[in-house]
């Protein structure tokens, strides 16, 4: 979509508005490919478990922090898009306000271009949200859930891609602190019973 868009005519208004996108979306793609090395990164940890369920904490904790820097980048981005959303609305608006003046052929063309132009910026805007932010709230949502002690949550993984790959790591990850807190507590019980040879299965 965005290079169908990119060579259709802009008013002076909407080519500075685009323009400031084109660079705030720079930044947050920037960002983007930070969160995309460590998720790479935690789909190729190796080592015995408890290395690699240290490793996969700090990357958790990278990930979290680096997603908290790049959230006002985005925002920003899809704010500056929201205005030439806005600006093209209001465009679209005027231009079916001004062909009801004109004649029947020129008010079908012109209507025709103003819904194309307004279906185009919101596919946009629908393939930023859906296809980028969306998987990775839902990174984001299971991780603070297995920080706050949270083990019951339902991980089931979508797609074959990195958000997919960190889904994956994080499932196992929970299955395996799942396995530690019974072990734990089946040692706790053990030992009020006088057994003090039960030990953990690590």
């Amino acid at each position: 979509g965005w290079k169908i868009y990119e060579p259709l005519p802009q008013t002076d208004e909407e080519a500075v508005l685009w323009k400031r996108f084109e660079q705030e979306w720079a930044v947050w793609k920037a960002d983007d490919q930070k969160l995309n090395q460590i998720i790479s990164e935690l789909a190729r940890l190796q080592g015995d478990p408890a290395s690699i369920e240290k490793q996969q904490k700090a990357l958790f904790t990278r990930f979290y922090a680096e997603y908290e820097q790049m959230r006002p980048h985005y925002n920003a981005a899809e704010k500056t898009l929201g205005e030439v959303i806005e600006l093209n609305t209001r465009l679209a608006d005027s231009a079916r306000e001004d062909a009801d003046a004109l004649a029947q052929t020129m008010t079908t063309l012109m209507v025709i271009t103003a819904a194309a132009m307004l279906a185009l910026i919101t596919f946009i805007g629908m393939a930023i949200a859906r296809g980028i932010i969306q998987p990775l709230q839902q990174a984001v949502g299971t991780a603070e859930a297995i920080a706050l002690g949270q083990l019951d949550s339902s991980i089931t993984p979508q797609t074959q891609d990195e958000v997919g790959q960190l889904l994956t790591a994080m499932a196992n990850m929970q299955a395996g602190l799942k396995t530690l807190v019974s072990d734990i507590h089946q040692m706790a019980l053990a030992a009020e019973h006088g057994d003090l040879t039960r030990r953990i299965n690590m």
